[in-house]
């Protein structure tokens, strides 16, 4: 979602210097929702019960506020850890760590970089 060009929101889809990694406030609201209801949909059986208490299907669209928040704290997470990058050298504190991804599991590699 967040490397993807169709994921951006409209006034940014033209616009030669947004690049990827995309941040959160230049995804489209239909980008994050599709996400959402993604994530519930593949989530492992160890998770779901977790989503379920941020379910919502009372409206016009199902939502999901634990996987709402849950993206909201990646991309804050991943968005800070960027512009640490940007000033600190390879292998500072800054630029180590991982995550954990939407299924509840681990995203970090051997090598201790987390992706999303």
């Amino acid at each position: 979602m967040s490397a993807t060009a169709e994921s951006l929101a409209p006034q940014f889809r033209d616009d030669p210097t947004v690049e990827p990694p995309y941040s959160s406030s230049q995804i489209s609201e239909t980008a994050i929702h599709r996400e959402i209801l993604r994530i519930y949909a593949m989530a492992r059986r160890e998770t779901k019960p977790v989503y379920d208490l941020g379910r919502d299907t009372a409206g016009i669209e199902e939502e999901n506020w634990v996987i709402r928040w849950m993206l909201w704290h990646v991309f804050r997470y991943r968005d800070n850890r960027n512009k640490n990058r940007r000033t600190a050298s390879p292998g500072d504190e800054a630029d180590s760590g991982g995550g954990i991804s939407p299924d509840g599991g681990s995203n970090a590699s051997p090598n201790g970089q987390g992706s999303f």
